[in-house]
Order: structure tokens, then C-alpha cells, then sequence
């Protein structure tokens, strides 16, 4: 910390040489070192805001990253903006779900630590992987994956997008078994259609997703085989005048 007493010792000095008086030197010495102080404080002052400033930057980074994970970029355009968001009819969106066959008697054979683990890495990487792919992850449950394309206003088709998620998910999780010697499969459905989505509760905020193409999307998940893509007919036929239906 800076010591005021050089200071006060070279105003006195300077008082001094100029013919003052004893009062006019004590006077004038003090007031000048409360100037000297309060032009500390004042710099001082000036630092802490800037730190905390910076820090006030760095939560709401963490808490802009955080909401980004939990719900779609136009909710939390909403909710900065108006602090609500209302249900919206979305049309002619894709939706996908997976889960992993067999993941109870898995589960059963795992440590809570590994099995969380790998759910974990797995979850992850298929969260990059929606991502990259103009998609967006609507929730987890259990050992369920859900996501959705053509949430947000993107050039690209939502019905690709979803069937290259896929084929990417499907590659990723091979990988991993291979690398971890675990052996995960997956089963995916994917439908077309609209749907209504929103934001339920208020304390704790879920994105959430309504409607025909929902439901047949789980559908699609539950009759489909380990390791393959099962769609809906609005996806084959709209991929197959894409040509983004492969084998």
C-alpha cells in the first residue's frame, strides 16, 4: 500500500520554500494530503469496479452458456427481452429419439460411477454433434436422447440434418464401444410434421416439445433395431426427394 507520509513531507517542504508560515504550512500540508488521499480512494475505487466488473462479465457468460444447454435461442431471446416466452407452433419440423438397447441389464453390470460416466461422454459428444448439425437437443430421459431440427430459422433442411445426426451418433457411439470396450446400441426414430413447443414451469424452466410428430417419432424409436434408423413416412418421403436416405 502507498504511505501518505512522503507526500505530506514534500508538500511541507515545498510550503516551506516558499515563505509560509507554521498554521499556513500545517494547514496547507493537510489539506493537500487529503486531496493526495482522495485521489487514492478514487483510483483504488476505479480498480474494484473494473475487477468486479469483469467478474460480473464472467458469470454472465457462465449463465448465458448454461441456458444455451437448457433451452433454444429464441427462448432465451424471449426471455432477455419480455422475461417470458410464449408457446409456438413450429411446422414442418424433424424430431428424433434414441435409446440404448438393453441399458437396464448394462446398467445392472456397471458401477453407478462408470455407468454415469459414459453416459456422460456419450451424451456429449451427441450433444456436438446436434449441434454442428443446425439441430438442438430438447432432453434426456434415462438412457433416452430427444432432439429436433428446424427450431430456429436456418437454410438448411430439418429432415437431413436429423438423418446425418444419426449416421453421426451411430459412428460416435461405435467409436467409443471400441475404445472403452463397452458395447452400447443404439436404436433411433426420426418424424416430420409440426408441433407445438414451449417453456413449462417457472421456477425451474423445461423446454418441451407437442404434438403427432412427438409421438411418432418415439414410435419410430421403439420399433427400430439395434443400430439402425427407423423414420416415419413424411421423413422417407421428404429424404428420398432429397436424396438423403441412405441404406
Amino acid at each position: 500500500k502507498r504511505t501518505p507520509i512522503p507526500v505530506a513531507g514534500l508538500i511541507a517542504l515545498f510550503l516551506l520554500s516558499q515563505g509560509q508560515s507554521t498554521p499556513t504550512l500545517i494547514f496547507g500540508a493537510i489539506g493537500l494530503l487529503l486531496m493526495v488521499l482522495f485521489i487514492f480512494y478514487l483510483n483504488d475505487l476505479e480498480n474494484q469496479i473494473l475487477l468486479r466488473t469483469e467478474e460480473l462479465r464472467e458469470e454472465r457468460a457462465k449463465s448465458d452458456a448454461l441456458l444455451e444447454n437448457m433451452l433454444p435461442g429464441y427462448v432465451i431471446d424471449d426471455l432477455k427481452q419480455r422475461g417470458v416466452s410464449n408457446p409456438k407452433t413450429f411446422p414442418e419440423i424433424s424430431v428424433m429419439f434414441t435409446d440404448f438397447v438393453g441399458f437396464t441389464k448394462i446398467a445392472q453390470g456397471m458401477t453407478p460411477e462408470a455407468l454415469i460416466d459414459d453416459l456422460n461422454k456419450l451424451f456429449s459428444g451427441y450433444d456436438e454433434i446436434v449441434e454442428a448439425h443446425d439441430s438442438e437437443r430438447i432432453k434426456t430421459i434415462g438412457d433416452a436422447y430427444m432432439c429436433a431440427s428446424g427450431l430456429s430459422a436456418s437454410s438448411s433442411d430439418s429432415t437431413a440434418n436429423l438423418i446425418a445426426v444419426a449416421h453421426a451418433m451411430l459412428k460416435f457411439t461405435s467409436e467409443f464401444n471400441k475404445a472403452n470396450g463397452r458395447d452400447w446400441q443404439l436404436r433411433i426414430g426420426i418424424a416430420h410434421g409440426d408441433c407445438v413447443g414451449g417453456v413449462v414451469g417457472e421456477k425451474k424452466y423445461l423446454f418441451d416439445l407437442f404434438g403427432d410428430v412427438v409421438n411418432t417419432a418415439a414410435r419410430m424409436e421403439s420399433h427400430s433395431e439395434p443400430g439402425r434408423i427407423n423414420v416415419d413416412e413424411a421423413t422417407f418421403l421428404k429424404a428420398s426427394n432429397e436424396g438423403s436416405i441412405e441404406g
